[in-house]
């Protein structure tokens, strides 16, 4: 018996932008497509930084994506790193065109509790 297909979770409030994506990230997983699965979780996570405007330093200087997801991390209030390794995750993917299974669902399980703890049901 094949398994449930993965459902998007109910989010209040979400922007329309980032609701797309985070539908076709769950859709592309139901079909076991994992480049997209990895790519789509790191859109969001960009998106959601876009999102809370963090972009910019103090000092007027565009924030590299390590930058934003190390200030992403302390506003949500994960553990210290797992949005860099989800960031080496992504690019190694796509520079590779090929993705590790085991980070498939811990790409997209980071991505959905980013947006869980940001507009909750």
């Amino acid at each position: 018996m094949a398994p449930a297909a993965r459902q998007p979770c109910e989010l209040k409030g979400l922007p329309p932008d980032l609701e797309r994506i985070y539908k076709e990230v769950i859709e592309a997983y139901n079909c076991k497509l994992h480049l997209l699965v990895v790519a789509g979780s790191r859109m969001i996570l960009e998106g959601i930084c876009s999102e809370l405007k963090i972009t910019y330093a103090p000092d007027s200087r565009e924030l590299v994506l390590a930058e934003r997801f190390h200030l992403l991390e302390s506003r949500l209030k994960f553990d210290s790193g797992i949005l860099e390794e989800v960031r080496k995750v992504c690019n190694d993917a796509i520079h590779k065109l090929q993705v590790d299974q085991r980070y498939v669902d811990a790409c997209v399980h980071i991505a959905e509790q980013a947006l869980m703890k940001l507009y909750p049901k």
